[in-house]
């Protein structure tokens, strides 16, 4: 459980870097657009043929790198919500409500059959109700690694 609150708290880290360095990216992409912006109405002015070819391809490059721009918010958007999705799973897993019992008292001393249930009647912890004290059979109620000690004494 420590173990996964340490990797979930990295994880949340590793996702503010992220962030960190999106919006950093992103700023300096918007910088980049708004000086190249700047720099395409400078060039208007002083219109020439020469300078109406070039302004062609300023344009093009200019819309291609929007088109980049925005697959790239996009991806990252994408990719964010992906991690936060993901760290949502894993504090639903942590959030797991804790199962245990502990149950003692058998009624029926006699074993007379092979693969016979013994059942416990008393049960002093149930946390989760996975023991059922009349039928001896405890059903996992969430998926998981489960460990059972038992202790029996016998007469003689």
């Amino acid at each position: 459980m420590i173990r996964t609150e340490i990797k979930v708290e990295t994880m949340v880290n590793e996702v503010k870097k992220t962030e960190d360095n999106v919006i950093r990216t992103l700023s300096d992409i918007t910088r980049a657009v708004s000086d190249f912006t700047n720099m395409f109405a400078d060039m208007k002015e002083n219109i020439t043929d020469e300078m109406l070819k070039r302004s062609d391809e300023i344009e093009r490059r200019e819309g291609s790198f929007k088109k980049l721009f925005e697959e790239t918010r996009t991806n990252l958007t994408s990719d964010m919500e992906a991690k936060r999705e993901e760290l949502t799973q894993l504090q639903g897993k942590l959030e797991r409500p804790p199962i245990a019992f502990h149950a003692h008292h058998v009624e029926d001393l006699v074993l007379d059959t092979a693969d016979e249930i013994i059942i416990f009647t008393k049960s002093v912890i149930n946390e989760g109700t996975g023991y059922d004290t009349s039928t001896g059979i405890f059903t996992a109620p969430v998926g998981g690694l489960y460990q059972f000690d038992v202790h029996t004494c016998t007469q003689i």
